[in-house]
């Protein structure tokens, strides 16, 4: 590369005790200076970091990101990516989307959110998922196979040093996770249980983390608790996790698929644990399987099987040469195959690429057709219009839609490609009283067929759209939220 690429990282929040991951892959590198954009800053002294620019809301994102005009956006997690329509596509900067785990799972069970990944799939430059399992579920859901690859998340394999196993007389477990269901906390305790039973003193459990089912969790655990088998320490930074791994001999991460669909990506954690040697335990899961290597790397068991997963534990506990020999064979395969710094250099390979080959989306007039003329008041945020935009065009292919937006959204508007024409209301309301005649006259004039009102509040919020849909003749009228559920309205 002969100059620096300026990459323009999005992220819900940066960054939370939980997602270390993305703080390493905006760190900056030979090749790329990294901006970052983000709703809200956590844990500012533990993740520094010299370009955040925090913007409060999804709306001014945009408005954040033309200032630094980066050269390609990385949004992490798929509702990033969602904002980002209206910016990628008025500013004509490629976009690559990286799912991390419940956004390629418990979100694809919403049939109105995969109505909008369809339209990020198409707009989005690329697609990343960090397991193979989320990106199968991603092209089930409609992303093209050519467009989505497997990306692994990083870990800065230099800050986790491998770390020998010292051998005493209690074997020291530990997990370390949110306590929330897909993390399979409940049938670890079951399993440590057992365990117990068998070994007594001779085995301890430390649980790092917290979450909504920390008191649930802590009364499971009562007995264990009282007895001095399980220890809970709450959530944790990394320095304090990192310690805690040093100091155990085995490590767990037993996850499950939970009620509501969520799953894991690759949890960071395992690679963590796996990176200063130490085996672990974990479940046919999502992506663990790619990152535990079964008998090689640590142990596995199908979810929830609380048998297996104790019979584990006593393998492990039971024999501190095999411990020895996983620990070694972990180390060796995060480093080949996580390492922050190898996987930085292969993303700065696709961000060449991706601008090499970008292609421009651009807003073009289509031919006129003989469809529905479906006229939309741009009453929402830009990247809902987007969905609404696409879902209006599934329903009705070769319809002719007008989008009637305020003045200073107008541009945006006139930038999206499934807009066939954009008229513009310079008066601050949608009314009949407040709109311009001639542009009322104008619309009139298109002999609109359908109008459509996205909303998201009750019908009160939209009195004065209705009143001026069924002003400018419009034959139906039709609200429809976020959701596309859809109520049509009589005249009044």
């Amino acid at each position: 590369m002969s100059k620096k690429l300026k990459v323009g990282c999005v992220v819900p929040y940066f960054s939370p005790l939980s997602e270390t991951f993305v703080y390493n892959y905006a760190k900056d590198t030979d090749y790329y200076d990294v901006y970052v954009f983000a709703l809200e800053r956590q844990n500012e002294e533990l993740f520094p970091h010299p370009r955040v620019s925090i913007v409060g809301t999804f709306d001014k994102m945009g408005e954040a990101i033309a200032k630094v005009q980066p050269d390609i956006l990385h949004a992490h997690f798929g509702p990033a990516g969602l904002w980002l329509l209206p910016t990628v596509i008025e500013l004509q900067i490629p976009l690559i989307v990286m799912f991390l785990g419940y956004d390629a799972s418990r979100l694809l069970r919403d049939p109105a959110m995969v109505t909008k990944y369809q339209v990020l799939f198409k707009y989005a430059t690329k697609i990343v998922a960090v397991s193979q399992t989320l990106r199968d579920n991603l092209v089930q859901a409609g992303c093209p196979e050519e467009k989505v690859s497997v990306f692994r998340l990083s870990l800065d394999t230099d800050c986790f040093n491998y770390t020998p196993i010292k051998e005493e007389q209690q074997v020291r477990f530990l997990t370390c996770s949110r306590h929330v269901e897909k993390k399979g906390l409940t049938y670890v305790i079951k399993a440590f249980a057992q365990l117990v039973a068998e070994l007594g003193n001779r085995v301890a459990l430390r649980i790092i983390g917290g979450g909504p089912l920390s008191e649930a969790l802590k009364e499971q655990a009562a007995p264990l608790i009282e007895s001095g088998h399980i220890e809970f320490i709450g959530p944790q930074p990394s320095s304090v996790v990192l310690k805690e791994m040093k100091k155990c001999h085995i490590f767990i991460q037993a996850s499950v698929t939970a009620a509501n669909g969520d799953l894991e990506g690759t949890p960071t954690v395992i690679a963590e644990a796996l990176a200063i040697g130490r085996p672990v335990l974990g479940t046919y899961h999502s992506g663990i399987p790619e990152m535990i290597q079964h008998e090689q790397t640590g142990l596995l068991s199908p979810e929830k099987d609380v048998n297996e997963l104790a019979k584990n534990m006593k393998r492990l506990a039971l024999d501190s040469s095999l411990r020895e020999k996983m620990g070694a064979e972990g180390r060796k395969f995060v480093a080949e195959e996580f390492s922050a710094a190898k996987l930085r250099d292969k993303l700065a390979l696709l961000y060449q690429k991706e601008i090499a080959e970008f292609a421009p989306v651009k807003a073009e007039a289509r031919p006129q057709v003989s469809g529905k003329t479906i006229l939309i008041f741009r009453v929402v945020p830009m990247c809902n219009m987007y969905y609404h935009l696409n879902h209006l065009k599934q329903v009705y292919p070769e319809s002719r839609i007008i989008v009637f937006s305020p003045r200073n959204t107008a541009e945006s508007c006139a930038a999206m490609p499934l807009a066939d024409e954009v008229v513009v209301n310079d008066q601050p309301r949608f009314s009949v009283n407040d709109c311009d005649q001639s542009v009322l006259r104008k619309l009139r004039d298109q002999k609109v067929e359908l109008a459509v009102i996205p909303f998201a509040g009750g019908l009160g919020n939209a009195d004065n759209l209705v009143e001026l849909s069924w002003a400018l003749n419009c034959q139906e009228v039709r609200l429809i939220d976020d959701n596309f559920h859809c109520r049509m309205l009589p005249k009044l």
